[in-house]
């Protein structure tokens, strides 16, 4: 006999996030736009209930240092000049491309009635090849403006909450993961007989 995996604890950490579509709340069933998540589950719950300490706990930031990348000064240089180099090469080309362009131009000016009778025109391709630099000579951020200040405050704010809400929470949780089993595994059952003859 196969036994199940076994699902993952639910963890007793929820962040605040808002959402777009109001749904009621857990506790009074008022409208709310604002849910605790957590990757295992998620309720809607009003602001008022996040300050009573019955329901939940606001946990501070822990003091340890982030996790995010921090990078000294002389690796952002480096990366910083990396770039700009990329950014003037990638210059140089289109210099070079559109330098070729014109010369194309010039030696087919004389032409240009040929290029009409064959059904092409050489302002055209020469409006699609101006269009199609201008876009990427637009500016754009340097890797460096990227990253991130370590020092920057978290972005969700975290909740504990109460044991017995949490104990609410893990039955409701465990109830929804049995029905689902329940559900996949009925297919697989042998169908009751209906009459016996």
């Amino acid at each position: 006999m196969a036994t199940q995996p076994q699902a993952t604890p639910l963890q007793n950490m929820y962040y605040k996030r808002p959402v777009g579509t109001p749904k009621p709340c857990f506790i009074c069933y008022r409208e709310t736009r604002t849910v605790l998540w957590n990757p295992q589950d998620f309720l809607h719950t009003c602001d008022s209930h996040l300050s009573d300490t019955g329901f939940a706990t606001a946990v501070s930031p822990d003091p340890a240092p982030s996790q995010k990348v921090t990078l000294s000064e002389d690796e952002l240089k480096k990366i910083k000049e990396e770039w700009e180099d990329k950014q003037r090469k990638k210059k140089e080309k289109e210099e070079a491309a559109k330098a070729e362009k014109e010369k194309e131009k010039e030696s087919g000016s004389s032409t240009s009635w040929l290029g009409w009778a064959m059904g092409g025109s050489n302002s055209g391709t020469n409006a699609s090849g101006s269009s199609s630099t201008s876009p990427s000579s637009s500016s754009r951020t340097p890797p460096a403006a990227l990253f991130s200040s370590p020092n920057s405050p978290p972005t969700h704010q975290k909740y504990v909450l109460n044991r017995q809400i949490f104990a609410m929470r893990q039955a409701e949780v465990k109830k929804k993961r049995n029905t689902s089993q329940a559900n996949a595994i009925a297919p697989k059952l042998p169908i009751v007989p209906r009459s016996l003859s």
